[in-house]
């Protein structure tokens, strides 16, 4: 067993989870670290691999697309083809011009946004410009390898902390908003109460608490006993 890579690869889970959970409670303004093992980080590093790897996966297959090449037509072919070829040289440049404006407009935002959600702008803008670098200089252990796949090893790893820390906080809105389905606290415990006009919004299981949210006071309860009753509660049934 290669324990380098094995120790890199640990690490960088941890990162990625710690990242989704970063997103997750930093609009709660509360901190979660002293209650989490370093399980309880990784297993929040898989919540956001599903929609990554769909992602990676377009983007992969319009790399191998592109990477067969675009020559220019002889000037004795049709019309049409000439048409498609330069139309495009177009979309590529309007893509890329799109690109730059959405990283610079992401800069401004990280920039001038408040500083709990400064690193949801600046993350995208990391991993885009890691991602350009690294697939243009592939790291050498990387240079033997099949370019679709080498490609879609670094987009992957580069885009994976983005998408894990956005969808942290993606989750933790619509909870606060109860915009979603959501597992409420069905009766009462020793440190968390329920009543008329009291609920708490099931946020999740650390080592051996529950998490609860009252979004009528934005406070988080901590309830470390073996068992709680949750009650299940669309969005539209409030």
């Amino acid at each position: 067993m290669n324990w380098t890579t094995t120790a890199i690869c640990y690490f960088y889970f941890l990162c990625v989870g710690g990242l989704y959970l970063y997103g997750f409670w930093a609009p709660l303004h509360f901190n979660i670290l002293q209650f989490l093992s370093p399980l309880d980080v990784i297993k929040s590093a898989v919540y956001p691999l599903v929609p990554t790897l769909l992602t990676i996966l377009a983007y992969s297959a319009m790399d191998a697309f592109n990477s067969q090449g675009v020559e220019k037509p002889e000037e004795d072919e049709v019309k049409a083809i000439k048409g498609l070829y330069y139309a495009f040289i177009l979309v590529s440049l309007i893509g890329f011009l799109l690109l730059v404006f959405v990283v610079a407009a992401t800069l401004w935002e990280a920039i001038v946004t408040t500083p709990e959600k400064r690193l949801l702008f600046a993350l995208p803008v990391i991993s885009i410009v890691v991602t350009i670098y690294l697939v243009s200089n592939p790291p050498k252990l990387l240079q033997s390898k099949k370019k679709v796949v080498r490609n879609f090893g670094i987009i992957f790893t580069c885009l994976l902390p983005t998408y894990s820390h956005t969808a942290g906080y993606k989750e933790v809105i619509s909870t606060i908003d109860e915009s979603k389905a959501l597992y409420y606290l069905k009766e009462s415990t020793k440190s968390c109460k329920v009543g008329t006009g009291v609920s708490m919004i099931f946020l999740g299981m650390y080592g051996e608490n529950y998490f609860f949210f009252n979004p009528a006071n934005r406070d988080v309860c901590i309830e470390n006993q073996s068992s709680v009753l949750l009650k299940l509660k669309d969005a539209n049934n409030k």
